[in-house]
């Protein structure tokens, strides 16, 4: 087994999932305030938080329930028709297992719905653990999920950790997790974006990520 530790995030990371995300907040909105209309750039700020996070901006506590509940079912019917890998992932994921990396995810989406897209792409298999939502005491950018993954694999080492991800989101909780973060410009967030959020690495396409490992 290596020694370095790899963390995905899976939502834009691993998955492309942002036609799918964009889809359900809409269908969630119109069905729950059928009169506001939802700006581009709202609907990219939803794209990393977590769901109550993002509708206790717009709904009072007493309904955020049930609206989540709305959401993800109206996201799980849609899942098969609307979710695939990006490409160049599986070659990653393929050479990291073979090389005997440990490969983990951390994402603040359920944990039912995220292995719900893991299966249905045929992933699933190539991960250790899997930390959703539900796993976590407090939830990113906040570093409690990268703790239940060092204790996962007993490692401190925080040199030898890295977590992968699409959002600004996900480079602050390598932050603030003392580990090295590595920002993906494949879904929605641009390099100069990450470089503003002082991401330690940025990469264009999955295959760099090996580059990085193997220094």
């Amino acid at each position: 087994m290596k020694n370095k530790y790899i963390i995905f995030d899976c939502d834009g990371t691993l998955l492309n999932t942002y036609p799918l995300i964009m889809e359900s907040f809409k269908r969630t909105f119109k069905n729950y305030l059928p009169d506001y209309l939802l700006t581009e750039d709202e609907l990219n700020s939803f794209f990393g938080p977590s769901l109550r996070l993002t509708f206790l901006r717009y709904f009072d506590e007493s309904m955020v329930d049930d609206v989540i509940k709305y959401y993800r079912k109206i996201n799980r019917s849609l899942m098969p028709e609307w979710i695939n890998v990006f490409e160049g992932i599986i070659d990653l994921l393929e050479y990291l297992k073979q090389n005997e990396y440990p490969i983990s995810i951390l994402s603040n989406k359920a944990y039912d719905m995220i292995m719900y897209g893991l299966e249905l792409t045929n992933i699933a298999h190539y991960f250790d653990v899997v930390i959703g939502y539900e796993q976590m005491p407090q939830h990113k950018p906040h570093p409690a999920g990268i703790e239940v993954i060092k204790d996962f694999y007993k490692t401190n080492n925080n040199d030898n950790i890295y977590l992968i991800g699409d959002t600004l989101i996900d480079i602050s909780t390598a932050t603030n997790a003392n580990i090295n973060s590595v920002g993906v410009t494949w879904c929605i967030t641009k390099k100069e974006d990450f470089i503003k959020g002082n991401a330690k690495y940025i990469i264009n396409e999955p295959s760099e990520l090996i580059k990085i490992l193997e220094e």
